[in-house]
């Protein structure tokens, strides 16, 4: 594809800036080692970046899916680093993707288009979260989609770097009585919400053996349940 038939756009979110000097003409692909240095706004992604010194062998390709367009990084086999991509047609990165294994595990979205992130995605092999910035600081306020065995993890990360903020948006808070009224009572949800902190206080009195060395292996669950709503009581 050739790159005089894209727009030029604009890697804002790390102040590296691509622009054409005529909006008829592509500007030229960011150079490897500038996507390689954009790093990951969440901790706890596991993805590939290549040996140092390497990113002379890699190469960056303009690309259009649909109506989007951007940029891919690859190695000489054609496996996949980076792809950063503009959705929306407004010059302006709003999607980045990491990869590991030339799969896809983890995608940053800036939803309104103001330069910010505010959804962070785990895929593929990396699981299911889906986690919300509300308020755009870069930290995780809630989660869309949270599977038990990855809360379960996001538990044991808390604890083990005795970060209250890591196991804050798994818990219950007062803005969840909306959403669980009728199957829990509003009064209940208020006072888990309070009960987070002095819980995970004492948790760590209790773990204290738990370090920055120690890591989640698995969680060991019985079979989900599924009751239909039409279910006689």
């Amino acid at each position: 594809m050739k790159n005089e038939h894209l727009r030029p756009i604009r890697l804002a979110w790390a102040g590296i800036w691509a622009l054409a000097a005529s909006a008829a003409y592509a500007a030229p692909p960011p150079a490897a080692d500038q996507m390689l240095a954009i790093k990951p706004a969440q901790r706890f992604v596991d993805y590939d970046t290549p040996p140092p010194g390497s990113a002379a062998s890699l190469k960056t390709e303009v690309v259009r899916e649909g109506r989007a367009t951007g940029w891919v990084l690859k190695d000489s086999a054609g496996r996949i680093y980076r792809r950063f991509m503009d959705t929306n047609q407004d010059n302006v990165v709003d999607q980045r993707s990491y990869y590991q294994n030339g799969i896809e595990v983890y995608r940053e979205i800036d939803s309104n288009s103001n330069g910010r992130a505010d959804q962070f995605r785990w895929l593929n092999t990396a699981g299911t979260r889906w986690g919300i910035d509300n308020n755009e600081d870069g930290r995780i306020d809630a989660y869309r989609v949270l599977s038990a065995e990855e809360a379960s993890r996001e538990a044991v990360r808390a604890l083990a770097s005795k970060d209250y903020s890591v196991l804050e948006p798994v818990l219950v808070n007062a803005a969840d009585s909306g959403a669980l009224a009728g199957a829990v009572p509003a009064e209940k949800i208020r006072e888990l919400a309070t009960q987070g902190r002095p819980r995970f206080t004492e948790s760590l009195t209790k773990l204290s053996h738990l370090n920055g060395e120690s890591h989640w292996l698995r969680f060991d669950g019985g079979i989900p349940m599924l009751i239909p709503g039409d279910a006689a009581d």
